[in-house]
C-alpha cells in the first residue's frame, strides 16, 4: 500500500490553456469520407511527448482517439518507463459550422451607456 501511495504522489499532472492559433487540424481518412475523423489539437504538446519518448529510448508511441471533441490519449512505455498524455480536442466540423454561423449572424447592437447613478 505504501508503494502504491508513493506512485500516486510521484505522478505529474499538468493543465494549460492555449489560444486557438496554436492548434492544428488533422483528418485521419480521405476528406469527404463519411467515416473520416477530423479533430483539432495542439501539435506542440504531441511533438514534446514524442521527444520525451525518444529521449527515454521508447520505440513505439500509441495514439488512441475516437472522434473530434473527445480526448486524445498518447502512451509510451518500456520496461522502466511509462508515460501518458491526454489532450483535449475539438471537433473540426463543429468548429467550422460555428465559425460560419458567427460570420453570418448580424452584429450585436451597440452598447448603451447609462448615466452614473446619483450619490
Amino acid at each position: 500500500e505504501a508503494a502504491a501511495a508513493g506512485l500516486l504522489r510521484s505522478a505529474l499532472n499538468t493543465e494549460m490553456r492555449m489560444s486557438s492559433a496554436e492548434l492544428d487540424a488533422y483528418a485521419f481518412l480521405p476528406p469527404g469520407d463519411e467515416d473520416a475523423v477530423e479533430m483539432v489539437f495542439c501539435l506542440r504538446e504531441v511533438l514534446g511527448f514524442l521527444a520525451l519518448g525518444e529521449a527515454a529510448s521508447v520505440d513505439l508511441v500509441h495514439m488512441y482517439f475516437h472522434e473530434g471533441g473527445q480526448p486524445l490519449l498518447l502512451t509510451c512505455e518500456d520496461a522502466t518507463f511509462s508515460c501518458e498524455l491526454v489532450l483535449a480536442t475539438t471537433d473540426a466540423r463543429a468548429a467550422a459550422r460555428a465559425q460560419e454561423d458567427a460570420a453570418s449572424a448580424p452584429p450585436p447592437p451597440p452598447a448603451q451607456r447609462r448615466p452614473p447613478a446619483a450619490s
